[in-house]
């Protein structure tokens, strides 16, 4: 935590609180306060997160105003003085709050008699005695965050104490009689980052009561290593084999066998007996249907997403009878995506996971009876879009979906993605979270915000180039893409490189040296700044992978056009830029990326290995020609990947001789091709025209996922011999 001088745009909202009846927290580096815990109880694990939300409060206070606050535990505390109690205190009780009644993730500030209560629902899951806080319920914790965001000029910027932020204030005092509480509308928002401080405060509570798998249940009831072999009657029939496609690393399983219902209906009775409230029944991601007889008549109805709901219906009934109190979350996903058209009630232990989620798919289910309620499951960040390592969702765009979720009371969310690039989504991340608690807040005073406490004094410069971020991330389509979609799973790219094509539209060289100029002018105006000091560098880095992966695609797309010797080089260059970039990234062990500088809790790259850095991600986001060139061997052997001519003779003559076509790289410069390169040959008849392409030094298998392709420029060229 640092601590800062307060701006003059936070006087503002810190005097809203000043008036005669205020309370003195602290005032010229002095206070008569005391921080109170409660004493030590049967539970080690709860009492060491209270004593930690104790620290916090304590070291905020003393960065704010240099005020020193004790921390006592209540038998210890002097009653002579005026405290600030947090948690599930004794004085709490006798206060007139019952720790009992409070509802999921619950909390509140009040405060009575010139003490400041800060309290919520404190719960440790009866799962298992995890240390790791996402197995707890911290309501207090989040009270002692509103209360710091409020009353002593402290954000949760980015994950761990270097990105909680403290701006320094001559004092701090919170109104007489002050009452705050609040039942968070969304009760769990599953981020994966590993900072409690951080995902408290900004909303991203996780739900220890619910049993998730990511997705997909079916995979970890009937596990590929464990049955393939010994049962393979269990995996789906595929071309006459019982493989379950196990060529993919999505399993698909025989949903007509019983023993395989079975199977899945007893991993969610032992995931309920372990005491999970909530468990995620769902299908194996990139669904495939069996291809059996009996999985044919199943249920009487053609469709397997019918099958799919029909047979989780079934379940829920039955764990109705088995468990009651318990629910399960069924997903609606690939071919589950559109509701079920055989019933339209749904038992009351049910609840709904929409993935996607949109205002469009939710109106498809306005006819339904769901007890339950919706969850979601969001594709917003993550490495597998498109964009791959670079920004995906405008403020815009965020601030409208967290006004849906409100709008259509929406319990859950999880995060599929996320914490990807605290750079340059960062402000992204903190609106966005800040939004979930209340929609109406407005993005633009949020982003004034994050960059006040984040930059200090480059501040508007900062803004200044997020604003010109934001605005070239509308150039380009914003389409949904199908994640159950097996070819891409399977990690077949699709036929067009819609990444490149996105790169192109928001980011010409033009674009790109202006937001570098904006960049480096808030580097100079910010040194000297400590969260500035830490975070730059990181905004840095990953903007400078932005900029040299959007200059070899631009570069390549002028290549393509007007295809020369000295185009080429250029070409070749810019990817070899590139790649030194990344090959001077720091590694941990395995050729991952680590974190940065002070910041530990924060991933950079989200510690990728260094193959999925040069791809810039996977499925959607993995970059085609010319990242996969091996520009060296090229430039040796003279290959010329765009602009060369070659003869097509009359399929009826003999065959033409082959020519070089370019280095077959599998994702990757393949070394073992460069003696053997691939061969190209054409021919025609009266209605065809014929590609061959003659792979050497490779198998049918390594070329599975991927493809050649051809583009036919000008057919008037094609001439007869």
């Amino acid at each position: 935590m640092h601590k800062l001088f307060m701006t003059g745009a936070f006087v503002f909202f810190i005097s809203g609180f000043l008036c005669g009846g205020d309370l003195a927290v602290s005032e010229r580096n002095k206070s008569d306060y005391q921080v109170v815990i409660p004493d030590d109880s049967t539970d080690k694990q709860l009492d060491r997160f209270i004593k930690e939300e104790g620290e916090l409060l304590c070291k905020c206070v003393k960065q704010a105003s240099g005020a020193a606050l004790p921390l006592v535990k209540e038998s210890a505390m002097d009653k002579s003085k005026p405290s600030i109690f947090v948690g599930n205190t004794k004085a709490l009780a006798a206060a007139g709050i019952k720790s009992a009644d409070l509802k999921t993730w619950e909390h509140g500030i009040f405060t009575k008699n010139k003490n400041i209560y800060l309290f919520g629902q404190d719960w440790n899951s009866p799962v298992k005695h995890y240390t790791f806080y996402q197995y707890f319920i911290l309501g207090s914790y989040k009270a002692v965050a509103v209360f710091l965001e409020k009353f002593v000029a402290t954000r949760f910027l980015f994950p761990g104490e270097e990105g909680t932020i403290t701006l320094k204030l001559d004092r701090i005092r919170v109104p007489d009689n002050f009452k705050y509480r609040k039942i968070p509308t969304i009760q769990y928002c599953i981020a994966p980052v590993d900072s409690a401080s951080y995902n408290i405060a900004n909303n991203f509570f996780r739900p220890p009561w619910y049993r998730t798998y990511g997705g997909h249940s079916h995979p970890v009831a009937v596990p590929k290593d464990k049955y393939l072999k010994s049962n393979p009657e269990y995996f789906a029939l595929s071309k006459g084999e019982r493989s379950g496609f196990s060529y993919t690393s999505h399993a698909q399983y025989c949903i007509s066998n019983p023993k395989v219902q079975e199977l899945i209906y007893q991993k969610v009775l032992e995931e309920c007996d372990k005491k999970y409230d909530v468990v995620q029944l769902a299908q194996a991601d990139g669904f495939r249907p069996c291809e059996c007889e009996e999985c044919a008549k199943l249920y009487g109805v053609k469709s397997f997403g019918e099958k799919l709901w029909i047979m989780h219906r079934d379940m829920a009934l039955r764990l109705q009878k088995d468990r009651p109190g318990k629910k399960v979350c069924i997903i609606a996903y690939g071919p589950t995506k559109s509701p079920p058209e055989t019933f339209k009630d749904f038992p009351g232990n049910v609840i709904i996971e929409l993935a996607p989620y949109s205002e469009e798919v939710l109106k498809t289910w306005k006819d339904y009876k769901i007890p339950g309620g919706f969850v979601v499951y969001l594709y917003n960040w993550g490495y597998y879009q498109a964009e791959g390592l670079t920004p995906k969702r405008t403020p815009e765009f965020l601030e409208t979906q967290a006004k849906s979720f409100n709008e259509n009371n929406v319990k859950g969310i999880y995060c599929c993605g996320f914490g990807e690039l605290f750079g340059l989504e960062g402000p992204e991340y903190y609106m966005w979270g800040k939004q979930l608690e209340n929609p109406s807040l407005s993005s633009s005073v949020l982003l004034d915000e994050y960059c006040n406490y984040a930059f200090g004094p480059a501040a508007k410069t900062m803004r200044k180039f997020y604003d010109s971020l934001y605005t070239r991330m509308n150039f380009a389509e914003d389409k949904e893409s199908d994640w159950n979609n097996h070819e891409l799973l399977d990690g077949k790219l699709l036929s067009m490189s819609r990444n490149c094509r996105i790169l192109l539209l928001r980011y010409p060289p033009e674009i790109i040296d202006t937001l570098d100029k904006i960049l480096s002018e808030a580097e100079k105006q910010a040194k000297g700044y400590p969260p500035a000091d830490n975070l730059m560098p990181l905004v840095r880095l990953e903007f400078d992978y932005l900029k040299l992966t959007s200059n070899a695609v631009n570069k390549f797309d002028e290549y393509r056009k007007n295809p020369s010797p000295s185009g080429l080089d250029t070409v070749i260059k810019a990817v070899d830029a590139r790649n030194k970039f990344i090959a001077r990234l720091p590694l941990l062990p395995g050729s991952k990326i680590p974190s940065i500088g002070k910041y530990k809790s924060i991933s950079l790259f989200r510690s990728l290995p260094l193959e999925m850095m040069l791809d810039n991600g996977r499925l959607n986001a993995r970059l085609p020609s010319p990242f996969n060139w091996d520009a060296q061997w090229m430039l040796e052997n003279k290959i010329i990947p765009a602009g060369r001519k070659i003869t097509a003779s009359p399929s009826v003559s003999p065959e033409p001789e082959p020519q070089y076509l370019i280095q077959y790289n599998l994702s990757r410069p393949n070394p073992a091709l460069k003696e053997k390169p691939i061969l190209v040959k054409c021919s025609w008849d009266d209605k065809d025209l014929y590609a061959d392409f003659i792979c050497r030094n490779t198998t049918e298998d390594a070329i599975n996922n991927d493809k050649f392709q051809i583009y036919l420029v000008d057919l008037t060229a094609i001439r007869k011999n």
